[in-house]
């Protein structure tokens, strides 16, 4: 199973793509399939308000995991 490392974020701040600890760059869509398939960990589906499903770091007491604050690639 796989794990997210590290984030990229538009000129937004948006996350719009993942690196995986075995390399790969991969984009929102695909790390949506991804998770709902189980080949990548700590993570879950998320709804944004406007209906876009994006992944979300699985909830925990140690915000240093989360995706918004993983290091930028």
């Amino acid at each position: 199973m796989a794990k997210i490392v590290a984030v990229r974020k538009d000129e937004n701040g948006v996350i719009n793509e993942y690196k995986l600890d075995n390399g790969s760059i991969i984009g929102v869509e695909q790390a949506v399939q991804m998770t709902k398939d189980g080949q990548i960990g700590d993570c879950n589906i998320g709804k944004t308000k406007d209906g876009k499903e994006v992944i979300r770091s699985n909830r925990d007491n140690n915000s240093s995991n989360n995706l918004d604050n993983l290091p930028i690639f």
